[in-house]
């Protein structure tokens, strides 16, 4: 199949196809022609399954916003090891930062607070072979707020 480059911008060109498809491409910087000639095949449009105009949801004129209209599925686990679970709950790692810059010009008190958190956390989830669910691990994060140790800011 045959194709024309009809448009191009900074950030995307449009290519029609001899069949009167068309696609828009990215612009990629510092990428070869043989990016774009691959982009070219992979973007043409391929209508496996036709559907019959009357037996398509959408029709024409039909109106909408952006983004609503549809559930999106997330496919995240529901079940975590040790370490997962200590991962929601362990201090950011921009204040476990912060606290070894403080350490490191003098003052360690946010250290020792990062460190008695990450300690209780340890302590909620220790090593072992328990698969925690989203549910416990929210129990436990609530638990562990509740804790003189828990450091927000």
């Amino acid at each position: 199949m045959k194709f024309k480059i009809t448009e191009m911008s900074t950030v995307e060109m449009r290519v029609d196809y001899d069949d009167g498809t068309w696609a828009v491409i990215p612009s990629e910087p510092g990428e070869a022609k043989e990016y774009y000639l691959k982009a070219i095949k992979d973007y043409q449009p391929k209508p496996d399954n036709p559907v019959a105009i009357a037996d398509h949801p959408m029709k024409i004129g039909d109106e909408g916003v952006v983004g609503e209209g549809y559930t999106v599925e997330t496919e995240a686990p529901s079940e975590w090891d040790y370490g997962a679970a200590r991962m929601f709950c362990y201090p950011t790692i921009q204040r476990q930062l912060e606290a070894l810059y403080d350490t490191r010009k003098g003052s360690n008190t946010k250290q020792e607070a990062i460190d008695a958190h990450i300690e209780i956390v340890k302590a909620k989830f220790p090593v072992d072979s328990t698969i925690y669910t989203s549910t416990q691990i929210d129990a436990a994060l609530t638990e562990l707020k509740k804790d003189a140790k828990w450091t927000d800011d």
